[in-house]
C-alpha cells in the first residue's frame, strides 16, 4: 500500500474530479463511487483531507461497546498494513481509542474502510472484512475537534498538541474491520535542520542533501522559508530512482535506500508536494510566505537504514 501519486489521467477527468472536490456538496458522492481514484489524485494534485470541524461534544467514559484502549502515534512514513491499527466493528458500535499529540506538533491521521479498494484487497488477504465507519476526534475537555466520513490523510489547522479520544463508530448495518493510524510532524520551530534553496536542478551527487534513515531516526525534517510568488521544486533520489536518474557522479552515501519526501506547510499542516517514486514530483507556489519543512522517511517502516538525497531549488 505504497502509491500515493497517479499518472497520466485524462485531462477531463482531472477537471471533473477537482471541480466536484470544491463543489464541496458532489465531493462524498465521488468519493463513495471511486474513493481510491479521488484520494490518490487529489493528493497528486495537492490537494489533502483537512479534519472537518464540528460542534458536538464527547462526556466521559468510554462509547457504547467501545474498548477505550490508548492508540500508539507513529512516524510519517506511507505505511504498510503492520503500522495501522485494525478495529473491529459490529452492527452500529464503536471503538474509542485515546492519544497524545507532542506541543507544537501537527496531527495527521490515515484513515481506510470498504471504500477504499487498496485496503479492503488487504482485509481479504487477512481473512478479513472491511467495514464502513466514520470517525470524530474529540480534544480533552470532550469537545468535537473534527471528524472524518471517507478514507484518505487527515490533518490538522496547524500544531494540535494535546490529548485526544478518536471514536470509530460502524455505519448501518456495517461489520468487520477498519484500518486507521495516527502521526505527528512538527511545525518549524521544532525543526533544527535548515534546508536552502538553489538555482537549477543540479546533476552531482554533491548538489544533494543526504539523510541518514536509521532505525531511532525513520524521518528526518528540515525547514525553509517560502516566499509568495516564488516557486519551488524537489530533487528527490533514493533506491526507486536512481537507475534512471541523470546524477552522474558515484555517491560515498552507501546504501541508498527506499524512502518517500514531502514538503508541508508549518502554518496549516496541508501538503503541497509529496513523492514516492518520482525524482522530480510537482512543484508549488506557496499561497502566502511561511515556513514550510521537507520531511524524508523510509517507504515502509521494514526498510533498511540508508541515506536518500534531496535537493530544494527554483
Amino acid at each position: 500500500m505504497k502509491s500515493f501519486a497517479m499518472k497520466n489521467k485524462p485531462c477531463i477527468f482531472v477537471l471533473f474530479i477537482v471541480l466536484s472536490i470544491l463543489l464541496g456538496s458532489c465531493a462524498d458522492k465521488l468519493n463513495e463511487d471511486k474513493p481510491e481514484e479521488t484520494k490518490k489524485l487529489a493528493e497528486a494534485i495537492g490537494f489533502s483531507y483537512p479534519l472537518k470541524k464540528g460542534g458536538g461534544s464527547y462526556s466521559g467514559g468510554s462509547p457504547s461497546g467501545s474498548s477505550g484502549k490508548s492508540f500508539s502515534v507513529g512516524d510519517f512514513h506511507s505505511g504498510d498494513i503492520s503500522d495501522y491499527t485494525e478495529a473491529y466493528l459490529s452492527y452500529g458500535k464503536s471503538v474509542s481509542y485515546s492519544y497524545t499529540i507532542k506541543s507544537g506538533y501537527i496531527m495527521y491521521i490515515q484513515y481506510h474502510d470498504s471504500r477504499s479498494s487498496d485496503y479492503s484487497s488487504i482485509c481479504s488477504d487477512n481473512g478479513n472484512r472491511a467495514a464502513t465507519a466514520s470517525i470524530v476526534v474529540y480534544d480533552s475537555s470532550g469537545n468535537e475537534y473534527g471528524e472524518i466520513d471517507s478514507t484518505g490523510t487527515f490533518f490538522s489547522n496547524g500544531a494540535a498538541g494535546g490529548t485526544y479520544k478518536m471514536k470509530v463508530t460502524a455505519r448501518s448495518y456495517s461489520y468487520g474491520y477498519v484500518a486507521v493510524r495516527v502521526y505527528q510532524m512538527p511545525t518549524y520551530s521544532y525543526v533544527t535542520n535548515t534546508a536552502y534553496c538553489n538555482s537549477g536542478s543540479g546533476n552531482y551527487s554533491s548538489s544533494l542533501t543526504y539523510a541518514y534513515l536509521g532505525s531511532s531516526s525513520s524521518v528526518r525534517f528540515y525547514k525553509f522559508y517560502a516566499n509568495f510568488g516564488n516557486t519551488y521544486r524537489l530533487r528527490f533520489y533514493d533506491e526507486d530512482t536512481k537507475s534512471s536518474s541523470s546524477i552522474s557522479s558515484s555517491s560515498s552515501y552507501s546504501p541508498i535506500v527506499d524512502g518517500i519526501g514531502i514538503i508541508y506547510s508549518s502554518d496549516s499542516g496541508d501538503m503541497p508536494v509529496f513523492t514516492d517514486s518520482d525524482e522530480f514530483p510537482d512543484s508549488f507556489v506557496p499561497p502566502s510566505s511561511g515556513y514550510y519543512i521537507i520531511a524524508v522517511g523510509k517507504a515502509y517502516s521494514a526498510v533498511d537504514d540508508g541515506y536518500v538525497g534531496f535537493r530544494l531549488y527554483n
